[in-house]
């Protein structure tokens, strides 16, 4: 998921802004689109259980970056196999949630 993330922020990169009137408007589209289509790529175990999918613009100290999240919500199931044992519970421990994010400045 990271990796996806990553590559999904770092896509903006290859856009030309003279090809842009709105660079900001654009760069989030296309890298929404290179999100779509890495975290299409993940393995089951973690596609199936995306919940959040965006790349968007945020203002971090008065500089505007770039930023791709996922996140995968397991429910009812978890992300791996688990063993479940008297007194101890579900192991190995899993979170609920999965997140990652990568964020650019552009």
């Amino acid at each position: 998921m990271q990796v996806a993330v990553d590559r999904a922020a770092s896509a903006v990169f290859s856009l030309d802004r003279r090809e842009h009137s709105t660079f900001a408007d654009n760069a989030v589209a296309y890298s929404s689109e290179v999100l779509a289509a890495l975290s299409g790529r993940l393995p089951a175990a973690a596609a199936d259980h995306i919940a959040t999918r965006e790349c968007g613009v945020v203002n971090h100290g008065g500089v505007q970056l770039l930023e791709c999240v996922l996140v995968a919500d397991a429910g009812d199931s978890s992300f791996m196999p688990q063993v479940r044992f008297a007194g101890i519970g579900a192991f190995p421990p899993m979170p609920s949630q999965l997140t990652a994010r990568s964020a650019i400045a552009f």
